[in-house]
C-alpha cells in the first residue's frame, strides 16, 4: 500500500501513539549475554523496544530481579537460578502485552567453569597498572589466572566465588581487548569479550565554547584523547554538571557558576586516576540578552544579572539596514540579518557593559534579499538568503570588518532553516522536500557541495522541511516536515554524507513546530499544541513515549536538565514547565505562568533557574523564577520584570548569550 491511503493510515497510527491507546507488545532485539550458569547470579541485559515502565522478565518462568532501567529500550537484572541445564524461555511482559522467546537463553550445567561478569574500571591506560575488580561466579578460590588480550594480570587474588581483583598489564595500544579468567585447577576458563579497554594517554585539547556567562549553564564540547566514561570535570575549580562522554575524544557538560569574570582552567580527572588540564582554557564574562525590533530598525541589549537574571537598561542602536530581525553572537559580535534589505549588520557588543557599536563595514550588503537566517562556523557567519537562491558565507576581512566570501546558488533552491555540523553547512529546502550539503574551505571560506546533495528527507516536494537539529555525536540529523506532519531522520558518515534512516519519515500527530535532541531523545513541539518525547534506539527510527497537550499559535522549547521549558501562545502567552523522567521520558507537568506585555506569539530562552520571555507583538521581556525542586514558575518575583526594550514593537527575537 503506498501513497496517501498509506500516509493517512500511518498518521492515524501515530495519533494513537500519542494519546496513549492500546500500547505496543514488547520486542526483544538482543540478550547480553545469551549463555549463563545454572547457579544464576550474573548480569543479564535485554534491549528491545516498547519495555513500559514496570516491564517484568521472565527467564525459564523464574523472573529476573531488575537493577536498571534505560527507558523503554533495556532492562538489565540479576539471572535467577535455572530449573535445568540448556535452552529456556525467556518473556517480557509490559502493560498487559508479552513477548515469549521460545529458547533464547541456555543454562551452563558445569559447575566447575567460571564465568566473568563484568571489570571494574572496565578502561585504563595502555601503560597498564590499573587495579580491576573482575565479577563473576564460580572462580576456584583454590586460584585462578586472567589474561587480557594474551597477557596476564599481575596480583591476582581471589576474594570469594564471586570476585577477583588483579592488575592490568600493558596493552599493544589502544583498544579493547577480551579478558579469559581461567580457574586453575580444572582448566575451564570464562572468555568476556572486550571486556576491558586499553585508552589512549589522556590529553585535552580544546573547548568548545571557550566563553560562556558567569551564571554558568554554558554547555560545552570538551576535546582530546583518552576521555573516560566517569571522568570528572573541574572548571576553574568547580565541578561541571550533565557530564556525559560521547566517545572517547569527546565529552559535553555543563559549566558551574562563577563568582566573578575570569578566565580559567579546564582539568579532567578519569576514574583511574589520570589527570589533564587546559590552561587558561574557558572564560567567564557578563551575559546579555538581544532583542531585534523591526519596525524601529534596531536592536537592544541587556546585561543579565548573574544570580538575579535582573535585566540593565538596555542600550539600543540602529543597524544601518531595514527590519533587523534574526541574530548570532560570536562572543565579540553581534551578527543581525535584516529581512527588509539585502544586508547582515555587524555590531561590536562591550564584553562588560554590553553597549553595541557599529563595526567596520557594517551592514555588509549581499545582493540577495531576504528573509536570512544565520550559523556561525568558527569565525565564519553563515547565511541562507530566502528571498532568493542563494547561500553565503560572510568573513573578516585583513582589516577587521565583514565581507562576503561566498555567494552560491542554493542548486536553484529557495533555503530555510540551516545549521553547521563538522565543520560543514546544512541547509534545508522547504520548496523541494531537501537538505543541501556543503564543505567550506577552510582557507578562502568558498562553499563546494557534498556529494550527492540535496538530500532527499522524504514524503515528496510537498513535505516542506522547516525545523533541523543534530545528535550530540552529529551522526544523526532529525528533519521536521511540515506539511506532512512527518519526522525524517538522516544519517552522517564521516564525509558529512545524508542517508535517509530506513523506515522514516515516521508520521507525528501535527507539524512539528520546533525540535530538541537529548541524548537518545527527541523533544518535537507539535504546532497548534503538544509536546511529544521520542526515543530514538539503535535503529534510528524515533519512537513516542509521552505526550503533554497545551493549544496555541505557536510554541517554543527549552530545556534545564531533565526538565522541559515550554512557551505558546493562546491569547495569554502562557510558560508551562514539564518534567521529564529520566529512566522512561514519560513527562509530569509541573506548573504554568502568564507573560505579561504585548501580545502573539513567544519566544523563551532558559537562564540558569530563569525564564526569559517576550512577546512578538510587544516591545518588553519578562524574566520568571522557576522553583528547581517543585517546578513552579514565579511570574512576580523578579524586581521589574517585565524589562521594556524602550522599542517599538514587534519584538522579533530573542538571543541569550553563552
Amino acid at each position: 500500500m503506498h501513497g496517501p491511503t498509506a500516509r493517512t493510515l500511518l498518521a492515524a497510527v501515530a495519533l494513537l501513539a500519542v494519546g496513549g491507546c492500546a500500547p505496543e507488545p514488547p520486542k526483544v532485539q538482543g540478550l547480553d549475554p545469551a549463555t549463563g550458569p545454572l547457579d544464576g547470579g550474573i548480569p543479564l541485559r535485554i534491549t528491545g523496544r516498547h519495555f513500559g515502565h514496570g516491564a517484568q522478565v521472565l527467564v525459564g518462568g523464574e523472573p529476573l530481579v531488575i537493577t536498571s532501567r534505560s527507558g523503554s529500550v533495556a532492562i538489565t537484572g540479576t539471572l535467577p537460578r535455572g530449573r535445568t541445564a540448556g535452552p529456556t524461555d525467556l518473556k517480557v511482559v509490559s502493560r498487559g502485552r508479552s513477548n515469549r522467546l521460545p529458547g533464547a537463553f541456555t543454562y551452563v550445567l558445569e559447575s566447575d567453569r567460571p564465568f566473568v561478569s563484568s571489570l571494574a574500571p572496565a578502561q585504563g591506560p595502555v601503560a597498564g597498572g590499573t587495579a580491576v575488580t573482575i565479577a563473576g561466579v564460580q572462580f576456584d578460590p583454590a586460584g585462578v589466572g586472567v589474561l587480557l588480550d594474551t597477557r596476564p594480570a599481575s596480583g591476582v587474588t581471589v576474594v570469594s566465588a564471586q570476585e577477583v581483583r588483579a592488575t592490568v598489564p600493558a596493552g599493544a595500544g589502544p583498544g579493547p581487548v577480551d579478558v579469559v579468567v581461567t580457574n586453575t585447577a580444572s582448566g575451564k576458563s570464562s572468555t568476556l569479550a572486550r571486556g576491558y579497554t586499553y585508552s589512549a594517554a589522556l590529553a585535552l585539547a580544546s573547548v568548545d565554547p571557550a566563553r560562556g556567562a558567569r551564571a554558568g549553564g554554558t554547555r560545552i564540547t570538551v576535546t582530546g584523547t583518552g576521555l573516560a566514561a566517569g571522568a570528572t570535570l573541574r572548571v576553574g575549580g568547580a565541578a561541571a554538571t550533565e557530564l556525559r562522554g560521547l566517545d572517547s575524544t569527546r565529552l559535553v557538560a555543563l559549566t558551574p557558576a562563577s563568582s566573578v569574570a575570569a578566565t580559567v582552567d579546564l582539568t579532567l580527572t578519569t576514574p583511574d586516576g589520570q589527570e589533564s588540564t587546559l590552561a587558561a582554557a574557558f572564560t567567564y564574562g557578563e551575559q546579555f540578552l538581544f532583542a531585534s525590533h523591526p519596525a524601529a530598525g534596531r536592536v537592544a541589549s541587556f546585561r543579565v544579572a548573574p544570580a538575579t537574571g535582573v535585566l540593565g537598561l538596555p542600550s539600543t542602536l540602529a543597524t544601518g539596514g531595514a527590519q533587523p530581525t534574526r541574530m548570532a553572537f560570536d562572543g565579540e559580535r553581534l551578527f543581525v540579518g535584516q529581512d527588509g534589505g539585502s544586508s547582515v549588520a555587524v555590531l561590536g557588543v562591550n564584553s562588560t557593559s554590553g553597549v553595541l557599536s557599529v563595526a567596520a563595514g557594517s551592514p555588509v550588503a549581499l545582493s540577495q534579499p531576504g528573509p536570512y537566517e544565520l550559523a556561525l562556523l568558527g569565525s565564519r557567519l553563515c547565511v541562507s538568503c530566502g528571498g532568493a537562491t542563494h547561500v553565503a558565507v560572510l568573513e573578516a576581512a585583513p582589516g577587521g570588518a565583514f565581507q562576503v566570501a561566498d555567494l552560491r546558488l542554493n542548486h536553484g533552491l529557495r533555503p530555510g532553516r540551516l545549521a553547521v555540523q563538522g565543520g560543514r553547512l546544512y541547509v534545508l529546502n522547504p520548496d523541494a522536500g531537501s537538505v543541501s550539503a556543503y564543505a567550506v574551505d577552510p582557507i578562502s571560506g568558498r562553499l563546494s557541495p557534498l556529494a550527492g546533495s540535496p538530500y532527499a528527507t522524504g514524503g515528496g516536494a510537498a513535505s516542506r522541511p522547516a525545523r533541523l537539529a543534530f545528535d550530540d555525536t552529529g551522526s544523526r540529523v532529525y528533519v521536521g516536515l511540515e506539511g506532512t506532519r512527518e519526522l525524517a531522520v538522516l544519517s552522517v558518515d564521516a564525509a558529512g554524507v545524508l542517508t535517509r534512516v530506513p523506515g522514516t519519515p515516521v508520521p507525528v500527530a501535527a507539524a512539528p513546530a520546533e525540535l530538541m535532541v537529548d541524548a537518545n531523545r527527541l523533544a518535537v513541539v507539535l504546532a497548534g499544541g503538544g509536546l511529544a518525547v521520542y526515543e530514538v534506539p539503535s535503529t534510528g527510527v524515533p519512537v513516542v513515549v509521552s505526550s503533554a497537550s497545551f493549544t496555541g499559535s505557536g510554541a517554543q522549547v527549552d530545556r534545564a536538565a531533565d526538565r522541559y521549558l515550554v512557551a505558546w501562545d493562546d491569547g495569554g502567552s502562557r510558560v508551562a514547565v514539564h518534567d521529564r523522567d529520566p529512566a522512561t521520558g514519560a513527562l509530569t507537568p509541573r506548573g504554568t505562568a502568564t507573560v505579561l506585555g504585548g501580545a502573539g506569539e513567544p519566544r523563551l530562552r532558559f537562564h540558569h533557574g530563569k525564564v526569559l520571555v517576550s512577546r512578538r507583538d510587544g516591545a518588553s521581556i519578562s524574566v520568571l523564577d522557576l522553583d528547581g525542586t517543585t517546578g513552579l514558575l514565579d511570574a512576580s518575583s523578579v524586581p521589574g520584570s517585565p524589562f521594556s526594550s524602550t522599542l517599538s514593537p514587534p519584538l522579533a527575537e530573542i538571543l541569550l548569550s553563552p
